[in-house]
């Protein structure tokens, strides 16, 4: 598989759309890897060379879709690492300081409602 076929959008959308809502703090690049290992039979050197070719595009890819969805009230399900931008993690994953904070119940709740959303759409 070529990696001038995979643009740094694709893979940043694809991050987006299925990152979990509790993921703890990952490393950037090791999303990238995952990615283009299961979604485009890179092996795992293949995979690591690409997410350290494409890093940056793709985190550029990741802060745009940021950008878009905070003024529009889109909720996103992820969010950079607050104490490293080459860290991401899930939107409702609770930090141990956040613990038995409103900030923590409401990110649980989120959690939940997404949960029971996809129990849902999993009946039909």
């Amino acid at each position: 598989m070529s990696s001038k076929r995979v643009r740094s959008l694709a893979v940043a959308e694809h991050i987006a759309a299925t990152i979990s809502l509790a993921e703890p703090p990952t490393r950037v690049v090791d999303l990238i890897a995952g990615v283009m290992i299961i979604e485009h039979s890179f092996t795992p050197d293949e995979a690591a060379e690409f997410a350290e070719q494409r890093l940056e595009g793709v985190k550029r890819e990741l802060e745009s879709i940021l950008d878009v969805a905070t003024p529009s009230g889109t909720f996103a399900r992820f969010a950079f690492n607050s104490s490293s931008d080459e860290h991401l993690q899930g939107s409702c994953f609770v930090p141990p300081e956040e613990e038995g904070t409103p900030i923590a119940d409401a990110k649980r709740r989120r959690l939940d409602f997404d949960e029971y959303g996809a129990f849902l759409r999993g009946l039909s």
